[in-house]
């Protein structure tokens, strides 16, 4: 007697790309204050953490971050875009692995500058859906405390 058997394959291909993600038309609302004159000069970041296997590719380690403008004495910025791409090279499930890191800036040219706030935002739900919406809670002392909202108002 012949038994017959049913198998069922998936087979996923691993190829590494460079992914280039642009980040468009982000609006903060109610930042805090950081100067003097009661306003800020916020700049957004936008982080992933360097592949130090890959040093020598863009993507690998250098690409992994770009920055926005920076908007003098404003608590309500609105960026169109940021100042470059971000690239990253790898895999599409290695991607959707990773941790954006995204830190709102307060910019100071004599002084250091400050961190207003930050997030760390799963890029699997960014790749997904194209959106990526962050509360970022701020903290001006201890007795204050402030919620901001940083929204895009476009896709990333």
């Amino acid at each position: 007697m012949l038994e017959t058997y049913r198998c069922q394959f998936h087979i996923y291909f691993q190829e590494a790309f460079l992914y280039q993600i642009r980040f468009v038309d982000w609006r903060g609302a109610n930042l805090q204050t950081a100067d003097e004159t009661g306003t800020s000069d916020p700049k957004l970041e936008f982080r992933i953490r360097p592949n130090k296997k890959l040093w020598y590719r863009k993507g690998g380690v250098r690409g992994r971050s770009t920055e926005t403008e920076v908007i003098y004495n404003n608590l309500f910025p609105h960026w169109r875009e940021a100042k470059r791409p971000l690239y990253y090279y790898g895999t599409r499930a290695d991607l959707e692995n990773e941790i954006l890191h995204l830190r709102v800036i307060d910019y100071d040219r004599t002084s250091r500058n400050d961190v207003m706030g930050f997030a760390e935002v799963p890029m699997r739900g960014v790749l997904q859906g194209g959106r990526l919406s962050a509360s970022l809670a701020m903290y001006e002392d201890a007795s204050q405390k402030k919620t901001s909202a940083l929204t895009p108002a476009g896709l990333v």
